[in-house]
């Protein structure tokens, strides 16, 4: 046998529009654990994520909720890979963004205050 021609490529459209079963649909949620939506599509997926609010995209980010489901619904791993890079990202890029406000908020009040800054103020490690 011949080998392929082309790049072997999903079904991709099979998933944008046919539902998955119940099983396997994604969930939007609050951090309280409220539902506030399922995505029973990919179709359904990217509406939901396009608007659901800011905090429950961090949620979901944080906890490794998209990748996972990508990986599940779909069985693919292409798209879970790129989509857990994304959520590693955003969590690195997030804990660096708390370190720097804290040193900024920290400077602030040390000199709005004439405080001297902590010796250990140096040795804080950075974010994982």
């Amino acid at each position: 046998m011949d080998p392929r021609r082309t790049r072997h490529v999903r079904h991709w459209h099979k998933y944008t529009t046919q539902a998955l079963p119940e099983d396997l649909w994604f969930t939007f949620t609050e951090p309280s654990g409220k539902v506030i939506g399922h995505a029973s599509t990919i179709a359904e997926f990217v509406r939901g994520v396009r608007s659901v609010d800011a905090g429950v995209i961090w949620w979901h980010l944080s906890r490794g909720d998209f990748s996972r489901w990508l990986a599940i619904s779909l069985g693919d791993p292409d798209p879970a890979a790129l989509a857990a890079t994304t959520e590693r990202d955003a969590i690195a890029r997030h804990a660096a963004d708390i370190h720097s406000a804290r040193r900024r908020l920290l400077a602030l009040i040390e000199d709005l205050y004439r405080l001297d800054p902590a010796p250990e103020a140096d040795a804080e490690p950075e974010p994982a």
